[in-house]
């Protein structure tokens, strides 16, 4: 299992069932940016694939990441989760949720 290190305060999405094929990881590297060998055991384990802190200089091309990896889901019909970090603690939100908070974390730097 690959332990993922998740910023006190971001946004994830974890794929909703495990195991998907090349074109599904091929696409998710490109856009995450991830190792296609990280990609692999993460996909087969329904483990996070991507993340964005909602603070620090790397905030703006987390979150397009993210944005990207939620568009490239939702237009392949593939399930997942969306999970909200506050001070290291996770819990699942909606899609609609993690988007109004991403408007109001645009422009945020540490």
């Amino acid at each position: 299992m690959t332990v993922v290190s998740v910023p006190p305060n971001a946004l994830s999405i974890t794929l909703a069932h495990p195991g998907y094929d090349a074109e599904v990881l091929h696409a998710l590297h490109l856009i995450t940016g991830r190792s296609l060998a990280t990609l692999m055991t993460t996909l087969r384990s329904s483990e996070t694939v991507c993340i964005a802190a909602l603070y620090g200089n790397d905030h703006v091309q987390e979150v397009e990441r993210l944005e990207r990896t939620v568009e490239y889901l939702d237009g392949r019909g593939i399930e997942y989760l969306v999970h909200e970090w506050v001070d290291g603690q996770g819990e699942r939100i909606s899609i609609d949720v993690m988007q109004q908070i991403v408007e109001a974390a645009e422009g945020q730097y540490s």
